[in-house]
């Protein structure tokens, strides 16, 4: 079952405004989908080794590892303030 984590903004390297929901099925997967725009912007990532992964999404995304840190940051962030989640 897909759980909805909290919802999340940023800018590209161009300004492009990108925001959408967190979610994830099994709290060590975790997708990002754009809903804010017609752009189709997509990542999942993951915590490995204490660093996180971009494991698939859109073409030359992998490139914006300031991205993946930032939204991994706020997933580590939500937990953190939500344990139970973990359960």
């Amino acid at each position: 079952m897909v759980k909805h984590l909290f919802d999340t903004e940023f800018n590209l390297q161009d300004g492009t405004l990108i925001s959408g929901p967190i979610t994830t099925e099994d709290d060590s997967n975790f997708l990002f989908h754009n809903t804010h725009s017609s752009v189709d912007f997509h990542f999942r990532i993951r915590l490995h080794n204490e660093r996180w992964q971009f494991v698939d999404g859109s073409d030359g995304l992998s490139l914006l590892d300031d991205i993946i840190e930032t939204v991994g940051k706020q997933i580590e962030d939500h937990y953190l303030g939500n344990p139970s989640e973990l359960d």
